[in-house]
């Protein structure tokens, strides 16, 4: 049975309570106990805690017996955004999701509140990799084909067939570009 092997240790950053740093690792094992399938949120992680419109929170608060279920899929998210490699328990949105749903069960969440968490997150969770996307198109970057399975959902490349920009130069790992002045 997937569980938690440590407690959630947080603080706030920011005044409205938006923005909370991890202060330790937070560990979830995935599938059967010492698998070695492992996601572990690095201390210093910053979160949101669960995504609940304002509208809602009075009957999903955004922390709550889910909050550490939340912030592994917050996690997984962050690793599917572009330029990075997606965790290897979750290459996609879909097993991120899924995570999610079993990481609160073992949190001892209600089926009910489970259920509308994980519909939520499948229904609009694209919003935020939708925002990933903007910001890669901004700063340029292609998306990595786990984030954007298809084509036509890489921004930055269907751009560059538009104008006929030739795609930059691979960088080696450790060379981000010249260095600042």
């Amino acid at each position: 049975m997937s569980r938690f092997t440590g407690e959630l240790t947080i603080t706030q950053l920011d005044v409205d309570c938006r923005t909370w740093r991890l202060e330790q690792p937070l560990v979830y094992e995935v599938g059967d106990e010492n698998s070695g399938h492992v996601i572990e949120v690095h201390k210093l992680f910053e979160t949101d805690g669960a995504s609940i419109p304002r509208l809602f929170q009075s009957f999903l608060p955004t922390w709550g017996r889910y909050s550490r279920a939340a912030v592994v899929h917050d996690y997984l998210y962050n690793e599917l955004r572009p330029g990075t490699e997606p965790h290897p328990e979750a290459p996609t949105r879909q097993r991120a999701d899924a995570i999610f749903y079993e990481a609160m069960q073992v949190s001892g969440v209600g089926f009910f509140t489970r259920w509308i968490m994980w519909a939520a997150v499948r229904t609009f969770g694209f919003l935020s990799l939708q925002a990933a996307r903007a910001m890669a198109w901004k700063n340029d970057k292609p998306m990595p084909a786990e984030v954007a399975p298809r084509p036509e959902l890489d921004i930055v490349s269907k751009r560059r067939r538009q104008t006929g920009t030739p795609p930059p130069p691979p960088q080696s790992p450790g060379n981000e570009g010249p260095a600042p002045r």
